[in-house]
């Protein structure tokens, strides 16, 4: 559509939300300004460096476009390219992306957790700057008590070897040597409980028993739980004609928080 004047705020904005949501999309995107829907070309009148600085503004500053002029049969065009962003692009306070031809209102976590996706990252597997040697002794042990217990040739041939090897066989050791985020976690700890246990008779009763451990290794705190999860089990002998049979209750799934 033909626009009369060089500068055009009400067009300016309608643009600025358009180039958002495509900034967002994977791979970003381009609008030609001067076709209309039908094929028809109209031509703009709109001064590319207004348009591109009035984006910027209307942007927060975190989006600059690439505006250019082309010709068409000597009609003026103007393509404005978006590149795909590293943040989230907001217009007026919102976050958009593109679902087949309509831009989709999303929040900053869903679009965060698209791009760690797009680009195949795994947190679990970056390097935590810990030593390999600040793996906690007992959290070794239980690992081992672990594999012992799966039972299987491989499991038993790998509790059987030293430390630096389980945990490098365990894919927890980058190539620098340090522990990955996982590995820190699994056999460090950060400070803070990672998993919160509470167990009850049943639902909405009192307190049984609570395990919320600060200093420990998830491992430690895996144990823990299973520990307590075990002291509450209690065997039932049920009579079944001459024939007393027992059973055990089964492990109540504990309450966690993620962190």
């Amino acid at each position: 559509m033909l626009q009369p004047k060089r500068e055009n705020e009400a067009a300016a904005q309608q643009l600025a939300a358009a180039v958002a949501c495509m900034a967002n999309t994977d791979g970003g995107g381009a609008l030609i300004l001067g076709v209309e829907d039908d094929g028809a070309v109209t031509g703009t009148a709109l001064d590319a460096e207004w348009l591109r600085r009035r984006i910027y503004g209307s942007t927060d500053r975190r989006l600059t476009v690439d505006v250019s002029e082309v010709y068409v049969h000597r009609v003026r065009l103007l393509v404005v390219r978006a590149p795909q962003a590293i943040e989230p692009i907001r217009h007026r306070g919102r976050i958009t992306w593109r679902v087949d031809d309509r831009c989709v209102e999303v929040d900053a976590t869903t679009w965060h957790d698209r791009r760690l996706v797009r680009e195949r990252y795994d947190w679990s597997e970056q390097a935590s700057q810990l030593d390999v040697s600040a793996a906690r002794p007992v959290a070794l042990e239980i690992a081992r008590r672990f594999l012992r217990d799966a039972g299987d040739d491989r499991s038993l041939d790998l509790a059987s070897v030293s430390d630096q090897q389980m945990l490098r066989r365990l894919n927890v050791v980058t190539t620098e040597g340090t522990l990955t985020n996982a590995g820190a976690l699994a056999f460090v700890g950060r400070g803070e409980p990672a998993l919160d246990y509470t167990r009850r008779r049943h639902r909405a009763g009192d307190s049984q028993r609570r395990v919320r451990d600060h200093g420990r290794s998830l491992l430690e705190e895996i144990a823990e739980i299973e520990k307590a999860a075990d002291a509450h089990n209690e065997t039932r002998h049920v009579p079944h004609g001459f024939v007393i049979g027992q059973f055990r209750e089964p492990r109540r799934v504990p309450s966690a928080k993620r962190w």
